[in-house]
């Protein structure tokens, strides 16, 4: 007799207490079941059994046994469960046909998150021409199983023979790995405030995970977009708690975008005569430089604002963002004062001394001076002046009549003078 241990759980703690599953193989012609299975205990301790079928079909049950032994058994896979008062063991094996050259039945964990696997490869021998099936007993194709689909039971595998069988398989106990939810992209703006990476994830993950950064460093799982920078970054976020699985892995990538930033609406004077001058200079809240400016037409313009060319009005600084960030625009409005031009007319009877400059003048003519005007510009104040005719006071000598022709305002008589005259 050839004896076979097949345990899954507890296994080698049944095999130290002494108990053992031993199998006999069944004749060498398929269609005839002769094979057997025994297990004996410790001879001390009861236990309860329950022998299942490929199919869990339950073959035979028996309670508070200290050895079972079930015969005719089919070349065929079949599970034991032996319960004792503190601890159950499984078992999973086949009974093979004498002289079989097919690969015993193994028992296999497999994780929902597993790479597709190969029956085949994982079986060992197998003859050519059998066939694989699924616990519900579906034909599948063995060499190509993805194990999210898979449930726990047996997948065989049956080779015929003079039209009956001979079945080995892999008895798969199935996990489902913990959901971490899908590998996600999502693109953010450096004015976001700090948030949780958590809710991001897509695909409802669950929450009982950690995070780590590209290079594996445990991370806290919030996101500063301030401190990160404008840059993209790569998290991990792990879930490596569930028996039977590694570690459930999903990706967050955080791209994090400039949100532009165009400065704050404001308005300035400046004088006719000002230099030309750099318009961004003027924005105050430190606005970014890759703007465009526009007129109140919505004309580009340039940067440069020089008010020989340029005319008074609003300007807009305009900045196209990246999604998800927004466009921002700022206004700047500008008014051109025009200098003062003014014109005093003065008349004066002889000299005058103009209070604007504190010069004197003695002729008439056009004189003007510069000034800065309450607006702090350079103005123009002209001087139309007109000197008057002075009194003339002419002396004469002479004895005997004098007469002095004088032009009064609307005649001109001739009046005689004396020595004793006067005028």
């Amino acid at each position: 007799m050839i004896k076979f241990f097949y345990t899954c759980i507890l296994c080698f703690a049944a095999i130290s207490l002494g108990a053992q599953l031993s199998t006999t193989p069944s004749d060498s012609d398929p269609c005839v079941c002769s094979g057997s299975c025994s297990y004996i205990g410790d001879g001390l301790t009861p236990f309860s059994y329950t022998f299942f079928g490929s199919d869990e079909t339950v073959l035979q049950t028996g309670l508070d046994v200290t050895e079972l032994l079930m015969e005719n058994l089919c070349p065929n896979v079949y599970s034991l469960s032996i319960e004792m008062p503190d601890s159950t063991l499984y078992f999973w094996f086949n009974i093979s046909r004498a002289g079989s050259q097919l690969a015993a039945a193994i028992q296999l964990d497999i994780c929902s998150t597993d790479p597709n696997i190969n029956l085949n490869t994982l079986l060992g021998n197998t003859l050519a021409g059998g066939v694989w099936r699924n616990p519900e007993g579906d034909v599948i194709n063995g060499l190509s199983v993805n194990p999210d689909i898979m449930q726990s039971g047996w997948y065989t595998y049956t080779v015929i023979d003079n039209q009956c069988s001979e079945v080995t398989g892999i008895y798969f106990v199935f996990h489902q790995n913990a959901n971490v939810g899908w590998t996600t992209t999502y693109l953010i703006c450096d004015s976001y405030d700090a948030f949780p990476m958590f809710p991001l994830i897509t695909g409802n993950p669950d929450e009982n995970g950690y995070w780590t950064a590209l290079d594996g460093e445990l991370v806290d799982g919030t996101f500063n977009p301030v401190a990160a920078g404008e840059t993209t970054h790569t998290y991990y976020y792990i879930i490596d708690t569930v028996q039977g699985c590694g570690p459930a892995v999903s990706a967050l990538t955080i791209a994090v975008r400039h949100q532009p930033v165009a400065g704050i609406d404001t308005s300035i004077q400046i004088c006719a005569d000002t230099a030309p001058f750099n318009m961004l200079n003027i924005i105050p809240g430190n606005p970014d430089t890759n703007g465009q400016w526009y007129n109140d037409q919505s004309e580009e313009v340039s940067d440069v604002f020089d008010p020989e060319v340029n005319s008074s009005g609003t300007y807009r600084y305009y900045i196209h963002a990246l999604v998800p960030c927004i466009n921002v625009n700022t206004l700047l409005t500008i008014e051109i004062l025009e200098p003062f031009d003014t014109l005093i007319i003065q008349e004066s009877c002889s000299e005058y001394v103009w209070p604007v400059n504190n010069e004197t003048y003695s002729m008439s003519g056009i004189y003007s001076a510069l000034f800065t005007d309450q607006n702090g510009c350079d103005s123009t104040i002209r001087l139309s002046l007109s000197i008057l005719q002075t009194d003339t006071i002419i002396e004469i000598e002479h004895c005997g009549p004098y007469f002095w022709k004088m032009r009064l305002l609307f005649y001109t008589p001739w009046i005689p003078f004396d020595c004793h005259t006067s005028f």
